[in-house]
C-alpha cells in the first residue's frame, strides 16, 4: 500500500468522477494515497479505492485541517471559493500550514478581494515548471531573445479549463518576453441549447471553450496564443522564433534547429501527455514551494486584460487591469 502523502502531511483531495481515473494512476506512481477525498459524483466506491476517507463538506475540511497539502480538481462550491478568496482564509490556511494547490486559477481574478502576499499558500500548476518545461527555458538562456512565439495548448476541462490554459500560457510568455503592452482577445464559449453564446466569465474557474490573442512587447517581438478546452488528447506547446533559429517546446518533447534547420539540441518527452500533466499536479500539490518570487498577482492582470479585449473588441493593457484592481502599476 503507499505511503500517505509526505512523512507528516495528508493530502487532501477533491475532484470529479471523470478526474479519479488518471489522478489514481498518478497517486500510484507517486506512491500516495491521499487522506481524505471528495467531490462532485464521487461515489464511496472511488472514494475507497483511493484509500481516502470521505470529505462530506470541503467547507469543514479546509477550516479543520493543519499541517496538510490539499489538491482541487474541482471547482468548490460558491460559498467555500468565496471563503478561500478573503484574506482571513488566506491567514488562517498560511497560519496552519495548509497549501492549497489548484487545477483551476485561485484567486479566479485581478479583481479578487484576496491580497497574493509572498507567502501565499495557494499554488498553481504552471507549464513551464514542467519537466520538459524546465529544459525549454534552460535552452532559451543560449538561445537568446524571441522575435514571435506561438503559444498552443488544448485538452478536456477536466484536465484544466480555458482559464487554467490562459493563465498557463500567459504566465510561460512572460516569463519569456516580459510583459506585453497589450493584448487582442477572441473568446468563443460554449453555445447554449438555444443557439446563444454567453459572454466569456471574469471568474476564470469558470471560463470554458476556445481563445485566440495577439500579444505585443514593447521590444517589437509579438506572440500569438490559441487554446480549447474541449478538443481530446491533452498538449501544450511553444514554437519560438529568434535570430538563433526556431526551438518547439510541448509535453511532447523539445527541438531546436538553426536558421539553416540543423538540429542543435533535442530532447523526448517520456510518457502519455495526460500521465506528464497528472503527475506534474501531483508534484506541485506536495513537493517543495517553487524558489522564485511570486507572479500570480500580475499573471491574473494579464489574464484580465485577455477577457477584458474579449468583451470590448479592442486590445487592452494588463496596466489597465492593475489599476482596476488598487495592483500597484
Amino acid at each position: 500500500m503507499p505511503s500517505s502523502s509526505s512523512a507528516h502531511r495528508p493530502l487532501l483531495v477533491w475532484a470529479g468522477a471523470d478526474q479519479i481515473p488518471w489522478l489514481s494512476s498518478a497517486l500510484e506512481r507517486a506512491g500516495l494515497t491521499p487522506a481524505r477525498a471528495g467531490g462532485p459524483g464521487l461515489t464511496p466506491h472511488q472514494i475507497t479505492e483511493l484509500g481516502a476517507e470521505p470529505i462530506a463538506d470541503l467547507s469543514m475540511a479546509l477550516r479543520s485541517v493543519s499541517h496538510a497539502d490539499v489538491l482541487l480538481l474541482n471547482r468548490p462550491a460558491e460559498g467555500t471559493l468565496e471563503w478561500l478568496e478573503s484574506r482571513a482564509a488566506a491567514a488562517e490556511l498560511r497560519k496552519k500550514n495548509v497549501v492549497v494547490t489548484s487545477l483551476d486559477p485561485l484567486p479566479t481574478s485581478a479583481l479578487s478581494p484576496l491580497l497574493v502576499e509572498d507567502d501565499d499558500p495557494y499554488r498553481a500548476v504552471y507549464p513551464r515548471r514542467s519537466p520538459i518545461g524546465v529544459a525549454f527555458f534552460d535552452a532559451m538562456t543560449t538561445f537568446g531573445a524571441a522575435q514571435t512565439v506561438l503559444y498552443a495548448a488544448r485538452g478536456v476541462a477536466s484536465q484544466g479549463g480555458l482559464g487554467a490554459l490562459l493563465v498557463g500560457a500567459l504566465d510561460t510568455l512572460s516569463h519569456l518576453q516580459g510583459e506585453p503592452e497589450a493584448i487582442d482577445a477572441a473568446i468563443s464559449t460554449p453555445r447554449a441549447a438555444s443557439g446563444v453564446r454567453a459572454a466569456p466569465a471574469d471568474d476564470l474557474s469558470l471560463l470554458r471553450g476556445s481563445l485566440t490573442a495577439h500579444l505585443r512587447f514593447e521590444s517589437g517581438a509579438s506572440a500569438v496564443i490559441a487554446l480549447a478546452d474541449s478538443c481530446g488528447r491533452s498538449f501544450r506547446g511553444v514554437t519560438v522564433t529568434g535570430d538563433a533559429g526556431l526551438i518547439r517546446f510541448s509535453n511532447e518533447g523539445f527541438e531546436w534547429t538553426d536558421t539553416a534547420g540543423a538540429l542543435v539540441d533535442r530532447t523526448d518527452a517520456p510518457g502519455d501527455p495526460v500521465a506528464v500533466l497528472a503527475d506534474q499536479i501531483i508534484a506541485t500539490a506536495t513537493g517543495p514551494a517553487p524558489a522564485e518570487p511570486p507572479s500570480a498577482a500580475r499573471t491574473l492582470a494579464l489574464a484580465g486584460a485577455a477577457v477584458l479585449s474579449a468583451r470590448t473588441g479592442q486590445p487592452e493593457s494588463p496596466v489597465t487591469i492593475r489599476r482596476m484592481a488598487g495592483m500597484v502599476v
